[in-house]
């Protein structure tokens, strides 16, 4: 199966903190996690739609230095989302589905419990320049410059009361619109006020919820449809998470999948898959289409950002509808190759 070309991913790992206390996981967390984001098994991300960041991606990294020489900072964290925001405005949505993962040292907000955020590596007591990773994939719902949005945040939510989380500096704007369509994932480490973990994985230090979710992504139960849900992965992280603790009694992760919107994250798993493609004629530009496979049961869904959308689905029988109108194709069989249909 060709790579999704509308799939995205901003994969930040910081473990040099000379300010707070060095880490030895993120590296190689971010690199396990960019592994799977290009495994066509898995994320099937292509791998120009990947942009990575950890502290190993500076010279010399790894050499003693002072705080404000350590690196990523606060600004080259902020450059990762530039083309999103420019771009995402000018024409919503930017791409169907965007992943963002971040492993390092972080914090939550002490006024707001459902805000995390990850300091950059120059973060010394009390100077704490940070990325504020909830308050980005809130900015991408509330305009829509993504369909989905997983935020997968492998960092502490440990408070402060001297430390609050600044807000990033993005245009206040928002789309109603499409913001109500948008799907999401939120998955912490931990819950607000506690602290994340790493250990050693057969000789290697990683992160524990990372490692939890790998296992997730790699072995959680697919549907009847062969697809892997958001509130499947977050069942299966829930069971799992205490036989990679490092203490069983740990504050487990929180995390937000809706069941109700829910977000299928990997497809087909086990079953075979057919080529579905809806044309809209006429299309207007940002119209919705869900795909059903019984009349409550909706199995996909897209934002157009062009006059065809391609879906991949098990043999059964489906209809394509454009939400919020009466254009349908009818109840069609998929069984043993690809449709095509015009709306």
């Amino acid at each position: 199966m060709a790579a999704y070309t509308d799939h995205y991913a901003v994969i930040v790992g910081v473990q040099k903190y000379p300010g707070i206390g060095d880490l030895e996981g993120p590296n190689n967390d971010v690199q396990e996690m960019a592994d799977w984001l290009v495994n066509p098994d898995g994320g099937n991300v292509h791998p120009d739609n990947i942009k990575k960041l950890t502290s190993a991606s500076f010279p010399d990294w790894a050499q003693d230095m002072q705080a404000n020489q350590a690196k990523p900072r606060r600004d080259d964290l902020a450059l990762l989302f530039e083309d999103f925001v420019a771009l995402g405005l000018e024409n919503p949505p930017y791409g169907q589905r965007l992943y963002f993962y971040v492993a390092g040292h972080g914090f939550g907000d002490p006024l707001d419990m459902t805000q995390a955020a990850l300091f950059a590596a120059n973060a010394k007591t009390p100077y704490s320049p940070h990325l504020a990773v909830t308050a980005y994939a809130n900015w991408f719902k509330r305009n829509g410059i993504f369909n989905e949005i997983l935020l997968l945040a492998d960092c502490c939510r440990s408070v402060d009361p001297m430390t609050s989380i600044i807000p990033p500096e993005l245009p206040n704007v928002s789309n109603p619109i499409l913001a109500r369509r948008v799907k999401t994932f939120y998955a912490y480490a931990t819950n607000w006020a506690f602290d994340a973990r790493e250990k050693e994985f057969d000789g290697v230090k990683k992160g524990v919820f990372t490692q939890s979710l790998l296992n997730a992504l790699q072995t959680a139960e697919p549907n009847r449809s062969g697809n892997i849900t958001g509130t499947a992965i977050k069942k299966h992280i829930h069971n799992v998470f205490k036989t990679f603790a490092v203490d069983p009694e740990d504050a487990g992760p929180e995390i937000d999948a809706d069941s109700n919107k829910d977000i299928v994250v990997l497809r087909g798993k086990g079953v075979v898959l057919f080529d579905f493609t809806v044309n809209l004629d006429p299309y207007e530009g940002g119209e919705t289409v869900r795909i059903y496979a019984g009349p409550n049961d909706i199995v996909a869904e897209a934002t157009m950002a062009s006059s065809t959308v391609t879906f991949q689905l098990a043999s059964g029988y489906y209809k394509a509808v454009v939400v919020s109108t009466a254009r349908s194709s009818g109840l069609k069989e998929v069984v043993g190759t690809d449709v095509e249909v015009t709306i």
